[in-house]
């Protein structure tokens, strides 16, 4: 199973460029598409879908399904790296995957948010917890920097949202 996803396309990674073709195809799926319109829709405003036709259970049913085969993919491609399949493998990644959609300014109502957002957002988590590795900081301070990096984006993001920003700055 680590042979899989271990060799590498043009010096990239497989796991990076499949990452990658994925992020490109979701983005479009969810802005040039109508199913990606009615996804946005259900989880902006679920009412206001259902007003406008979009069959919400159906919507919804898709997304967790669709959710629940990426986390397995992520899942195999994470044990082919680490070579074991386990319950408790990524439990660390998990503050970091929240960091990631939240500094990608993804509602976490949902409704709002992009994938490729959500890439960056998770570039900068990587470079944040390789930086703490070459500092040789210990492991609390590395969750302690993306704790705080996500209270500070989740705080940031609802002050703008609130329009807080726009008012103070236009006075």
């Amino acid at each position: 199973m680590s042979d899989v996803f271990g060799f590498t396309v043009a010096g990239v990674p497989a796991g990076m460029a499949l990452a990658l073709i994925g992020v490109a195809i979701f983005e479009y799926l969810l802005y040039r598409r109508a199913f990606g319109r009615r996804l946005r829709a259900v989880g902006s405003n679920p009412l206001a879908s259902v007003r406008l036709g979009v069959d919400n259970m159906r919507v919804t049913r898709f997304a967790f399904l669709l959710s629940g085969a990426l986390s397995g993919l992520a899942g195999l491609m994470l044990a082919g790296q680490i070579g074991i399949g386990s319950g408790t493998t990524g439990v660390d990644f998990s503050l970091m995957s929240i960091t990631a959609v939240v500094l990608g300014g993804v509602s976490v109502a949902g409704g709002r948010g992009s994938v490729l957002c959500v890439l960056l957002g998770a570039t900068l988590v990587q470079a944040t917890t390789s930086a703490s590795s070459f500092l040789n900081a210990d492991s609390s301070w590395q969750y302690s920097v993306v704790g705080a990096i996500t209270l500070i984006a989740a705080c940031l993001f609802s002050f703008a949202r609130r329009g807080g920003a726009t008012a103070r700055f236009a006075s």
